[in-house]
């Protein structure tokens, strides 16, 4: 099972993204998690990313998790 296929099932099972995208992100830092990226990519839906795209900068603040 790759890492991405690893990641899809466990988002799978999450009510709350969020508290996991945020500890397993890799941000801040040199590489973010791609495969989780593309995990969420995926399995997310409309809401999900709409709910991302309201993200401000005072919400997800530049080196924290949620600025990428």
């Amino acid at each position: 099972m790759s890492k991405i296929e690893i990641y899809r099932e466990k988002l799978r099972q999450l009510k709350d993204w969020e508290p996991f995208l945020l500890r397993e992100s890799g941000l801040p830092g040199p590489r973010g998690n791609i495969e989780l990226a593309q995990a969420v990519a995926d399995e997310g839906n409309e809401e999900l990313f709409e709910h991302f795209l309201t993200f401000t900068p005072d919400k997800a603040p530049v080196n924290s998790p949620r600025s990428s």
